[in-house]
């Protein structure tokens, strides 16, 4: 099991206001949070097709207390090795919180 530090991107419980008039959820970022890399590996599909597609499943476990707000359902992406993923399984296992990460995160999709 290895240790990276990721960044945590969780979306307010309010959107905010960036113009007038146009509101957004603009993610609060955690930044270097500790996590543990349970599970890292990638399916390759070469089937009949041209090009040959690369699914990858990264299990990464960290602390993170859940508030009142219950920010943990609210979790955006995770950066982890300098790329943006969606987040897309979250499994709380007090008081760490397993995450599964999907495809490549982009922003106001």
């Amino acid at each position: 099991m290895s240790r990276v530090n990721i960044t945590v991107g969780i979306n307010p419980a309010q959107p905010s206001e960036v113009r007038p008039g146009v509101f957004e959820y603009v993610p609060i970022e955690y930044t270097n949070v500790p996590a543990s890399v349970l599970e890292a590996s990638f399916n390759i599909t070469d089937g009949q097709s041209v090009n040959q597609e690369s699914i990858g499943s990264t299990r990464l476990s960290f602390i993170m207390a859940n508030d009142i707000d219950n920010r943990l359902s609210r979790l955006s992406y995770i950066t982890y090795l300098g790329v943006k993923y969606k987040v897309t399984n979250v499994r709380i296992v007090r008081p760490r919180v397993e995450v599964t990460l999907g495809e490549v995160f982009v922003a106001n999709e």
